[in-house]
């Protein structure tokens, strides 16, 4: 049951992200060093309590991120292959990429990490440990390799995990 509520946390992330750039106080500001800083924004919808159960917790958390990666990504990739369907060159505007294998793999690839640094950005569980720091901590002999750079630090930021979750997607 926990895959609902992944989806609705991701849904609640959504919309508390898109109202606040709509109110125009998207949460994030630049500093003088080109790093990001998030803050809560004036939408902030709560969302629903915990789980008791750590694993259906960690079910939902995970679902809230894959699941919305999975279906947007889809979405965009089945919107894009119709749009290429169209055959636009019968407009006259010489669209002949689209039928080319290399580029359609290389567009397909480019859309999904669009999306999953989309859907890092909107999530909320960017701001926690990513699956490289999870890795290194469960596993340390391992993959203690996986460089600090990468991995989120006990020791960093919210919005340096959420910065290195984002590029950990793409």
């Amino acid at each position: 049951m926990p895959l609902p509520f992944g989806v609705a946390d991701f849904a609640v992330d959504a919309v508390n992200t898109i109202g606040n750039i709509v109110l125009r106080d998207p949460g994030v500001s630049i500093d003088d060093s080109g790093n990001f800083h998030y803050k809560k924004g004036a939408v902030n919808i709560p969302k629903l309590p915990k789980f008791e159960s750590e694993v259906a917790q960690v079910t939902r958390d995970i679902s809230a991120v894959v699941a919305p990666n999975i279906f947007i990504a889809g979405k965009a990739l089945q919107g894009a292959r119709a749009l290429n369907a169209a055959n636009l060159s019968r407009q006259g505007l010489g669209w002949q990429l689209g039928s080319d294998k290399a580029f359609q793999w290389f567009a397909s690839t480019g859309l999904s990490a669009g999306v999953g640094a989309g859907v890092d950005y909107v999530s909320e569980a960017s701001e926690e440990d990513n699956l490289a720091a999870t890795l290194k901590k469960t596993w340390p002999r391992t993959y203690g390799w996986i460089s600090d750079d990468f991995a989120t630090l006990d020791s960093d930021s919210p919005d340096v995990k959420r910065n290195k979750s984002i590029n950990e997607g793409i």
